[in-house]
């Protein structure tokens, strides 16, 4: 498999990485793309819990993956 190169997108503050990261899909994005924002404000854990993540206060991103055709 030949690793592509990979599409980095960052933001300040976004209500989720997981929801960007499946509208973007909705949208067709199809390349290796990671999200990563600052702060999230309706972040989503197991067992479907919300949190909110402050500004600075940790690593918060989501890979997207696409199978290759």
């Amino acid at each position: 498999m030949q690793m592509g190169e990979w599409k980095i997108l960052r933001f300040d503050t976004l209500d989720s990485t997981n929801a960007e990261a499946k509208r973007r899909a909705r949208e067709g994005e199809r390349a290796r793309t990671l999200i990563i924002a600052r702060r999230q404000t309706a972040g989503r854990g197991r067992m479907d819990r919300k949190w909110e993540s402050p500004a600075d206060a940790g690593l918060w991103m989501t890979q997207l993956f696409a199978p290759e055709k």
